[in-house]
């Protein structure tokens, strides 16, 4: 019985039968990291380290004061590390026996396809790689891997992302490889299989490295709505236990509106001393939305309403009393109807 899929889901076959959006052949030639800002802008496309870390290289192009040092790891990576295990037999089998499939079927043959990336060894070049880069970058710090699949994301689809130190780099790497096959992110991808613009041997994964970064005073997400009567942002922000929600009801707006109180804590809403930061996140986003919007492609079926663009936020205060902001995580997501 062909398994039942979630109104998002449908919605990314439709448009990608459509609009041919958000989905990078990839290119599994290239063998080295990709340093942002340094490194050779040719390889920090989506088809080589996927959509999420050449997003952070736009970003950390456009907004080099805001945005920390990130790197990205090639699909090629993923792709040897699937086939040294066996895991890409497992994912041809699976995607072979998918018509015939029902739910209860589906979940264990996941979970073996997981198990075995798991359990895979990373290759010595890779991690030789990472360790002279995090020598260079990120001496004395923790790093963070986020997967970084190379279509693009549907909203409410969560990036895996783990804390890795130099001693844990194979076993955490081969965490987010086996990320890609839990249930939600298979859903996403079978869509695509099922319309026939997307095989099994072109699903890949790259990873975006970035410096760890605990909770700090504050953290946050921007996003712009198309939706509104003009296109506007929205900020949500949260301190410890409490969450704040503002917004520019046009994106040149001189001042924001509050939707959200914080219980306890505020972050913006009455604190004078961060008045400048909601200005400075207001304007990183004017800079990145188009950016983010610049790959789409031209379709009759949708348009800049269907997309939102988002990137999360840290704000952290140093000894001194002073707030520093470093900007995260930039997508560009495709939004399920109503």
């Amino acid at each position: 019985m062909r398994l039942f899929l979630s109104y998002s889901i449908v919605l990314l076959l439709f448009v990608s039968s459509k609009a041919q959006t958000g989905y990078a052949k990839p290119d599994f030639a290239v063998q080295y990291l990709s340093y942002f800002g340094i490194g050779s802008k040719s390889v920090q496309r989506a088809a080589v380290i996927g959509n999420n870390a050449a997003n952070y290289a736009l970003m950390q192009e456009a907004l080099p004061d805001l945005t920390d040092q990130g790197l990205g790891i090639p699909v090629s990576f993923y792709k040897n590390t699937i086939e040294s295990c066996g895991a890409d037999k497992l994912i041809d089998a699976l995607i072979a026996d998918y018509d015939k499939m029902n739910q209860k079927d589906l979940e264990p043959r996941l979970r073996a396809i997981s198990e075995s990336i798991k359990k895979a060894t990373i290759s010595k070049n890779l991690k030789n790689q990472l360790k002279n880069a995090i020598g260079e970058f990120y001496r004395g710090k923790k790093i963070r891997l986020s997967s970084s699949p190379n279509f693009q994301a549907a909203k409410g689809a969560s990036t895996f992302t783990v804390t890795s130190s130099v001693e844990d780099l194979g076993s955490n790497l081969a965490l987010v490889y086996a990320s890609f096959w839990n249930p939600d992110n298979f859903n996403a991808m079978i869509a695509r299989l099922e319309n026939k613009d997307l095989d099994s041997k072109q699903l890949a994964v790259g990873v975006l490295v970035t410096q760890a970064f605990e909770y700090g005073y504050a953290i946050g997400r921007v996003q712009t709505d198309y939706t509104t009567k003009t296109p506007s942002i929205n900020i949500l922000s949260k301190r410890k236990s409490s969450t704040e929600r503002i917004g520019f009801p046009s994106f040149e707006s001189k001042w924001y509106r509050t939707y959200q109180k914080a219980e306890k804590t505020p972050v913006f809403v009455d604190n004078a001393a961060l008045t400048p930061t909601v200005r400075v996140l207001q304007k990183a986003m004017l800079v990145l939305d188009p950016i983010l919007r610049t790959n789409l492609s031209k379709s009759n079926v949708l348009s800049d309403k269907d997309y939102t663009a988002v990137f999360t936020f840290v704000i952290k205060k140093t000894e001194a009393g002073e707030f520093v902001i470093r900007l995260q995580q930039p997508e560009l997501q495709l939004q399920a109807k109503k």
